[in-house]
This record gives C-alpha cells, structure tokens and sequence, in this order.
C-alpha cells in the first residue's frame, strides 16, 4: 500500500528523446537536459521520473520496499481472529500487502519490459511493433487498475481503522466482542501513517521540480528566479 499513491516510475518507451544514456553524466546534468527539452513541467516530471526509475538504485529500493507488503500479509495473518471489534482490519493489511507486492513486481516487470524495448529497437519489424503496442496498451491499463485498487482500498483502510479509534485491546466479560489485538490495531495504523509520509515526501519533491524547472526557465530567459 505504501507504492499505492507513487509517482509513475516507468514509462512503456524508455527513450528520452535524444538525451544520452551515457553513465557520465551526473543525475542533476541529466535533469537540466530534460528540463530543457520539455514541452511543460508535467512532461518534466514524467521524463524525470522515467530517467529516476531506470536507475539500478530504484530497482533496490522497490525490492526493500518488498518488505512492507510482506509484513502486512503476515500481520494480517496472523491476527486474522483477533479484531472482532472490526474483523475487516485483518482483511485489509492481507488483501492491501497482496496487491502492494503484485504493484512491486509490476513496476520490475515493467522496467525489464523497458530495456527489452529499448535493446530490440532497430532490429523489429511490423509484427513486433504490432505486438509492443499491444503490449503496451495492456500495461498500462493494469497499471491504471492496480492504481486504483489500491487507492480505493486505502481509503477504506483509513475507515475502518478510525471508525475504531481506540479499542479495548483486552476482551471485556460484558462485551467480548468489543475488543482488538494491539498488535493490529497499532500496525494499522503506522503502516496507514507512514503511507502518508510517503505522500507527503512526494509532493515536496514535485515542488522542488517545481522550483528547478520555472528557476531554470527564468534563468534562459535571463529573468531573476
């Protein structure tokens, strides 16, 4: 769930039109370059987030992050019968860890499929153009799906989570379905609470593309930022 509001790290054609690949340029070099060829900030974005995510870096980050979604299966697991309180708190951090591992693994595949397009160019005739394309086209809406799932169920997530706010984490003779395991309940709520950190440090960095593209915009232009 934590990837469910990422930026869109991959792109179906990995080409940067025209801007080398070569491993010497530095990040920041590469960035002016594409704020230089964009045709807007948004298609800055997107060409900088594609050249982010090609990096082997980004790779090793998403199979760190492999860890939260597997925590959540087992979390959820394995307090499967102990949240009576709102049994769909178990519910959520299984099915939301099974679908944020589904949305790592495709985010690699997509990055793999990137560089099978990339090496294949020039050599391809009209079928396996034909056949990228379609290719292509069903990633994307996969993507589409995947994204919305989880950003649907995280939204339910956050209301059954603070529809409870707080339990009894002890069973209580009078009402011994008026409880919820601890060791849940709190789970919940910091995996909920550090996916919006993570959005959080997403916007910051959208501002400061922000910044550095329209700075750099005022700077050809030989207007002061």
């Amino acid at each position: 769930m934590i990837l469910n509001e990422g930026l869109r790290l991959f792109d179906d054609n990995p080409e940067l039109d025209g801007i080398p690949s070569n491993s010497s340029y530095g990040t920041l070099q590469r960035i002016q370059e594409i704020r230089q060829q964009s045709t807007g900030f948004v298609d800055f974005i997107r060409k900088t987030v594609r050249h982010v995510g090609s990096k082997m870096i980004t790779k090793l980050l998403l199979l760190i992050m492999m860890g939260a979604p597997v925590s959540m299966i087992v979390v959820g697991n394995t307090y499967r019968n102990e949240c009576p309180k709102e049994y769909k708190l178990p519910l959520y951090l299984t099915v939301g860890g099974i679908f944020g591992m589904l949305k790592i693994l495709f985010l690699l595949c997509l990055n793999h499929h990137a560089y099978s397009f990339e090496s294949l160019q020039g050599e391809s005739d009209l079928d396996d153009e034909v056949e990228d394309l379609v290719l292509s086209r069903s990633l994307k809406f996969t993507k589409i799906i995947l994204k919305f799932f989880l950003i649907v169920w995280f939204c339910l997530g956050n209301v059954w989570l603070f529809s409870i706010w707080i339990p009894n984490f002890s069973q209580p003779l009078h009402e011994p379905s008026n409880w919820c395991h601890p060791v849940l309940f709190w789970f919940t709520f910091y995996q909920i609470l550090f996916t919006y950190a993570f959005l959080f440090q997403l916007l910051i960095l959208v501002g400061f593309l922000f910044y550095d593209y329209y700075c750099g915009l005022c700077s050809e232009k030989g207007a002061i930022c």
